[in-house]
C-alpha cells in the first residue's frame, strides 16, 4: 500500500539508525505531556536472566519491553487525525527533536495504542506499524472511570536485537540512568509546563523487581526571571 511505502521510507531514510530505546521513551513521554497528562508511568520489562555472582549482578539485564501510560486527553478525533496525517506530523517533526512517532518503528516492529476516554465512555485502540492505515482503529463502548492512554512496545526490530547476528542494542535496566536522561531531555518542556502551572509526575518502574523512581515537579528548577535595564 502507499501508506506502507511512505511509512517505510520515512523510517528507513529519515530516521537516524542511531536512535535507541531512550528516544522511544522520550517520544512516548513527550506525546503524553502534549496530551495534557499530569501523571505518566513508564514501565520497563526485561526477559534476561542477569548473570550474578554472590547475589550481585555482574552483567546488568537489558530493557526489552516499554509501556507508557498516562492520564492525558487520549486518542480523541483531533489527536488521532494528527496521528494519521503523518505528512504534517513528519514535517513538524523535522523541525523538532527526533521524528515523532516514527521513532517507535525504528526500534520496535509495532506500537500498540489503547485509549480509554472518559468523556466518550469508550475504548479506542490500534496498532501502529508499517501497515498502519487510518481505518485501523477499533472503538468499543465501555464504562470508563477515568481516561487512560497506554502505548505498548514489546517486539524489538531485528536491527536492534538479533541473537544470531550478535546484534543487541538494548539499553541497560538502570532506572536512575534512564530517569536522568529523560530529565535532561525534557527539562525545557517540563519547565514550560510548570511555568504554566501544570505539575507533571513521571514514574519509571522495573517490572522485574517493582523498583520505581520518579521525576517530580520539585525536580524541575525554577528559573528566575531578572528584569534587565538597557543603558543608552
Amino acid at each position: 500500500s502507499k501508506m506502507f511505502a511512505e511509512i517505510k521510507r520515512i523510517v528507513d531514510e529519515d530516521i537516524s539508525s542511531r536512535v535507541t530505546q531512550y528516544d522511544v521513551i522520550f517520544e512516548a513521554i513527550t506525546n503524553a505531556i502534549h496530551a495534557n497528562a499530569t501523571s505518566i508511568e513508564c514501565v520497563l520489562n526485561s526477559y534476561d536472566n542477569p548473570i550474578k555472582e554472590n547475589d550481585t549482578e555482574i552483567v546488568r539485564k537489558k530493557v526489552h519491553a516499554i509501556t507508557v501510560r498516562d492520564n492525558g486527553d487520549g486518542l480523541h478525533d483531533d489527536n488521532y487525525d494528527s496521528f494519521c496525517k503523518y505528512r504534517t506530523e513528519y514535517k513538524k517533526a523535522l523541525g523538532c527533536k527526533g521524528v515523532g512517532r516514527f521513532v517507535f518503528l525504528k526500534v520496535y516492529n509495532h506500537a500498540q495504542f489503547t485509549s480509554s476516554l472518559f468523556d466518550k465512555q469508550e475504548v479506542r485502540s490500534f496498532k501502529f506499524d508499517f501497515d498502519f492505515d487510518t481505518e485501523n482503529i477499533d472503538v468499543t463502548p465501555t464504562k470508563v472511570e477515568q481516561s487512560l492512554t497506554e502505548v505498548v512496545l514489546n517486539s524489538l526490530s531485528e536491527s536492534y536485537l538479533h541473537h544470531d547476528r550478535h546484534i543487541d542494542r538494548r539499553i541497560e535496566m538502570d532506572l536512575e540512568a534512564i530517569r536522568e536522561k529523560v530529565l535532561l531531555n525534557l527539562i525545557p518542556t517540563l519547565f514550560f509546563y510548570k511555568k504554566k502551572g501544570v505539575e507533571i509526575t513521571i514514574s519509571f518502574k522495573d517490572e522485574t523487581t517493582s523498583e520505581t523512581v520518579f521525576i517530580k515537579p520539585e525536580d524541575i528548577p525554577d528559573f528566575k526571571e531578572h528584569p534587565f535595564i538597557v543603558k543608552d
